[in-house]
């Protein structure tokens, strides 16, 4: 689940992150990615985490698609669901 990615366990905690800290970095780079997407509604972007004593580079995907009302919506998840 993508909370996983956003929610850092304790040992990343005390080395500084934050939930709102890696929410800001799926958000950014979700839109670096949209800018070099081209228009495509699908794009795919990697984040790196701190997990434990560790870094790990996390695959994303967002989808632009038209919400309840027609307005745009974005969607982020991890690259199996839907």
């Amino acid at each position: 689940m993508l909370t996983e990615v956003i929610t850092p366990d304790e040992i990343a905690k005390k080395k500084g992150q934050t939930e709102a800290g890696r929410l800001w970095d799926v958000l950014w780079m979700c839109s670096v990615a949209a800018r070099c997407s081209k228009g495509q509604a699908e794009i795919r972007f990697k984040l790196e985490v701190v997990k434990g004593k560790c870094r790990e580079f996390v695959k994303l995907k967002a989808l632009c698609h038209p919400g309840d009302k027609e307005e745009p919506v974005i969607t982020i998840m991890l690259p199996d669901e839907d």
